[in-house]
């Protein structure tokens, strides 16, 4: 008896608090001037600057700002100085609130025309 007394009680003060964080976003967002929702994912793309001006790359890096734009996340394109591995574009990392949640390296499997490479994304453990 007295566990199913807990087991209401804990319910019945899950539901109010959640209701009020409800009440609370509601309010916040009503009080704030944003003339639509904005996500806070972004994803950064450090290009190497051999790729930067591949056909290929510039392709990819347009398909991706069409998506992320219907997903109304962000997008920041970086080009780093230095050379990269062999069939290795560059690298993209996740954010959330400027909190890194992940890292992939950019890969290209070369075909022998060069002009139809595909981009992908590596998420290998570089750790040993």
């Amino acid at each position: 008896m007295k566990n199913n007394q807990l087991y209401k009680t804990r319910f019945f003060c899950e539901c109010f608090f959640e209701k009020c964080m409800e009440w609370v976003d509601f309010l916040r967002y009503g009080f704030t001037k944003r003339n639509s929702w904005v996500s806070n994912l972004s994803e950064h793309y450090c290009i190497y600057k051999d790729y930067i001006e591949k056909e290929y790359v510039k392709s990819f890096l347009d398909e991706r700002e069409k998506i992320l734009a219907n997903n109304r996340y962000k997008m920041i394109i970086k080009v780093l100085p230095e050379k990269g591995e062999r069939g290795v574009v560059g690298k993209v990392i996740l954010y959330s609130k400027k909190k890194k949640i992940h890292e992939a390296k950019l890969k290209i499997k070369e075909d022998n025309a060069g002009a139809n490479n595909l981009i992908f994304w590596s998420f290998e453990n570089d750790r040993k």
